[in-house]
C-alpha cells in the first residue's frame, strides 16, 4: 500500500518537473514572451518592448505573462515555444561542454559535425519542436496571412533563442515566430568581418525597428546560392551604415532557406541565418525590399 502511495506521489512530481521545465530553461519561454508582454512605461531611457493590445476575449485572464502571439495564434505559439526553447538551451550546453574540452578552436566541419552528434541525441524532442512550429505557422498563415501589410512588418532575430519574429510594427506585437540556426563560431558574438562564421548583432542602443542599421535587401525569390546551401528564397541583411560594409549589400549574411534539416535552434552556418525552405517561403511573403532587421545576442 505504501509502494503504491509513493509511487503515484513520485509520479505526480515527475509531472511537476516536466511542466514546469520550460521555465527553468534560460532564457525561459516566459521571459522571451515577457519582451513583448504589455506593462507600465519603462523608468530608463531604454527603448520600451513592443507592447500589446488588450484582448477582447471574455475568457478569464491567464496568469502567465501575456505573450508574443496575440489572438488566434497564441496558443500554437506558446506550444511551440515551450518545446523549443529548453531544447535549444540542452543542445547549446552540451556543445559549449564538448568545446571546453578541446585545446583549440576546431574548424567549421569539425563543428558541424559535433554539432549533428549532439542534436541525433535529442532527435525525438527536434522532431516535436519542428511538428509544432509548423503548426504554428500554419496557424498563423491560415488565420491572419492575408491581414499582413508588408509594408507595416519588421523582422526580430534574437539569437539567444534561436528565433526570428515576424513582427506587426503598427501593433507592437508579432505576427509569429520562426526557428532558426545562426554562425557557427564557438563564441556567439556579432560579426565583425566576412568569413569569421559569425552572424552580425543591431549595436547596444540601436535594436529597434527604428534604430536597427539592418535592412532587408536583396530579396531573392529563388535559390540565392543553391550550391552553398542556400535555397527557396533569400533576404538579404544590408546596411548603409560603413560599420557593417562587409556586408557587401546582403550578399554576405541572409537569412535563407536550408536544406539541412537537422540544423535548427542550433550554431551552425558560416553567418546566415538558416530556415526551413517551408518557413522562409511563408516569411518571403510578408516583407519588401528595406524592411527593418533587429539582431540582438
Amino acid at each position: 500500500m505504501h509502494t503504491f502511495i509513493y509511487s503515484r506521489v513520485f509520479g505526480a512530481f515527475c509531472l511537476l518537473l516536466v511542466a514546469a521545465w520550460p521555465l527553468w530553461a534560460e532564457p525561459t519561454p516566459a521571459e522571451v514572451l515577457d519582451m513583448f508582454s504589455s506593462g507600465a512605461e519603462a523608468e530608463s531611457n531604454q527603448p520600451l518592448p513592443p507592447e500589446l493590445p488588450v484582448s477582447s476575449s471574455t475568457e478569464p485572464s491567464s496568469p502567465e505573462p501575456q505573450g508574443p502571439f496575440f489572438g488566434p495564434t497564441s496558443e500554437s505559439g506558446r506550444a511551440f515555444l515551450s518545446v523549443y526553447i529548453p531544447y535549444t538551451r540542452v543542445v547549446e550546453t552540451e556543445v559549449q561542454e564538448r568545446l571546453a574540452e578541446m585545446k583549440r578552436t576546431p574548424s567549421y566541419e569539425k563543428l558541424s559535425a559535433m554539432r549533428r552528434k549532439v542534436v541525433q541525441a535529442h532527435s525525438k524532442t527536434y522532431k516535436q519542436a519542428v511538428k509544432l512550429a509548423n503548426a504554428h505557422i500554419l496557424d498563423f498563415e491560415t488565420r491572419l496571412g492575408e491581414q499582413v501589410d508588408s509594408t507595416k512588418t519588421s523582422l526580430f532575430i534574437q539569437k539567444s533563442t534561436f528565433l526570428v519574429f515576424l513582427m506587426d510594427d503598427t501593433e507592437n506585437r508579432a505576427f509569429a515566430a520562426f526557428p532558426i540556426a545562426y554562425g557557427v563560431h564557438p563564441d556567439r558574438g556579432p560579426k565583425s568581418d566576412r568569413g569569421d562564421l559569425r552572424t552580425p548583432e543591431s549595436p547596444a542602443g540601436e535594436q529597434t525597428a527604428v534604430t536597427t542599421p539592418f535592412f532587408a535587401h536583396p530579396l531573392v525569390s529563388d535559390d540565392p546560392a543553391p550550391d552553398n546551401g542556400c535555397i527557396e528564397r533569400g533576404i538579404g541583411v544590408s546596411s548603409s551604415d560603413s560599420r557593417f560594409d562587409f556586408l557587401d549589400d546582403g550578399w554576405t549574411v541572409m537569412l535563407h532557406g536550408t536544406p539541412d534539416r537537422w540544423c535548427l535552434g542550433t550554431r551552425a552556418s558560416h553567418g546566415c541565418i538558416r530556415l526551413l525552405p517551408e518557413h522562409i517561403r511563408v516569411m518571403f511573403n510578408h516583407v519588401r525590399d528595406g524592411t527593418k532587421i533587429v539582431i540582438t545576442p
